[in-house]
């Protein structure tokens, strides 16, 4: 019976490896719950695994998680159908445990004599950067066997004798213990079939990440998981969506790097639209908006806003503006402007929008509101929302100086320089405050 006191597997930064060691972790835990002595614990940097048993975790793969023989690697001639046998397969993969197990936390020169039947090449694994590679490989044959690159011994390196090869082929440059590592990723590919892989530089939130939130594309778009993400301030969230490839098997591609400050934006802009009142088919037009803000897609996020930006209720036949519920759109979308304006801290401090005294375009609106009838001025919302929506700075100008003129009432300072010549930004906020003011007063006979 083959048992050690420890091992430890550190992180490489490489996704492969370390995804692997946070599946062998969970594997540890899985047998330690079923009652083996085996016991691990996962930190940041590192896993250790305590009464490791080589023979009963052997058992544990073969019966718990392999079907038949390793997945993604069908053509291997050590983990495959062309090994000619389970047997042969068998065989390959304690030789490779028991390799794992003696390498462990060894120096060069002990690693040299534990490698000498494969004729070590006094060089580092270009994965690990840790253990020496070999120029023989594992063989259930009694003969000597050059070792080659090929996604047989780590993924993303094609099969055997093609071109896709980033290394070279006669430069063996992975070692053991980071193929033992691959075939962990492997199983957690196909056993848990993930659609996304969640990568952060520490072991301990990655697998948090990637078991416990159990990701799929769809979790993107829920604000809960960024929530989770906004904990690891500082930190890069790498996300990868998995492609199966023929020759090259398991790939992942990049999906996006997350920095905290946009995830923090994410959530209150997930939360913003959570509260935003839509007419129909209210849940799809929610994942869509939220799906903008995940791409990044702002311009269509403001524009779709826009087109619902005031209630309507149709009773008896009657389209008739629901002032409360238009309101709080309004006030709404005035706080996603402040977020995602690339001008978001020149709006929030502009004369316009003074922390310290009113806003001139929100005076204005409470005055008018006092002025205009309830009936008038739905008529004006529904005419004003129309013309933003056409960008029509012309209209805007015009029907605001006429209200002002026959209610007698002064003109704004730079009022016609926010209209005419203001940014989108800054003419969008600044007569969504007029509006949402408007909205808010009664005419005084009222």
């Amino acid at each position: 019976m083959s048992k050690i006191s420890k091992l430890v597997f550190y992180r490489s930064g490489e996704v492969v490896r370390d995804i692997g060691l946070i599946y062998l972790d969970n594997i540890i835990t899985e047998m330690s719950n079923e009652g083996y002595k085996i016991r691990s614990i996962l930190h940041s940097n590192y896993l250790e695994i305590h009464e490791f048993n080589k023979n009963e975790f052997f058992k544990y793969i073969i019966n718990q998680k392999v079907s038949k023989y390793f997945p993604y690697v069908r053509n291997s001639s050590k983990y495959g159908h062309n090994s000619q046998s389970e047997e042969n397969f068998h065989s390959n993969f304690l030789k490779l445990l028991d390799i794992v197990e003696k390498l462990n936390l060894k120096d060069e020169k002990e690693q040299m004599e534990i490698l000498r039947d494969y004729e070590n090449l006094e060089a580092t694994c270009t994965i690990c950067h840790t253990y020496l590679i070999t120029k023989y490989d594992i063989t259930h044959k009694n003969e000597l066997k050059i070792r080659k690159n090929s996604k047989y011994n780590y993924s993303f390196m094609g099969w055997e004798n093609n071109t896709f090869n980033n290394y070279g082929l006669d430069n063996p440059s992975v070692c053991f213990v980071c193929e033992f590592l691959n075939l962990m990723y492997l199983l957690y590919m196909s056993l848990a079939k993930p659609s996304v892989l969640v990568v952060i530089e520490d072991l301990k939130v990655m697998k948090f990440l990637n078991y416990k939130l159990l990701l799929s594309i769809e979790n993107l778009n829920e604000k809960g998981f960024y929530r989770k993400l906004a904990q690891y301030k500082n930190r890069k969230v790498r996300l990868y969506k998995l492609i199966t490839h023929a020759k090259k098997g398991v790939i992942l591609k990049l999906n996006s790097i997350l920095e905290f400050e946009n995830i923090i934006r994410n959530i209150k802009l997930s939360d913003l639209i959570d509260r935003f009142n839509f007419g129909k088919d209210s849940a799809e037009k929610k994942k869509l908006c939220k799906g903008f803000i995940i791409s990044n897609n702002i311009e269509s996020l403001k524009c779709f806003l826009i087109k619902d930006l005031l209630f309507i209720d149709n009773k008896d036949e009657k389209r008739i503006l629901d002032e409360w519920k238009s309101k709080s759109n309004i006030k709404i979308y005035l706080e996603i402007l402040t977020i995602i304006s690339k001008e978001g801290e020149n709006i929030k401090m502009n004369k316009f929008n003074n922390p310290m005294k009113e806003n001139e375009f929100e005076k204005l609106g409470f005055t008018l509101g006092r002025k205009i009838s309830q009936e008038n001025k739905k008529t004006i919302m529904f005419k004003l929302n129309q013309m933003l929506k056409a960008d029509n700075r012309t209209g805007i100008f015009q029907t605001l100086v006429h209200l002002i003129t026959v209610n007698e009432l002064s003109i704004p300072k730079n009022f016609s320089k926010v209209i005419i010549n203001g940014s989108e930004y800054e003419l969008h906020y600044n007569i969504g405050k007029l509006m949402e003011s408007f909205l808010i007063e009664n005419k005084e006979d009222e």
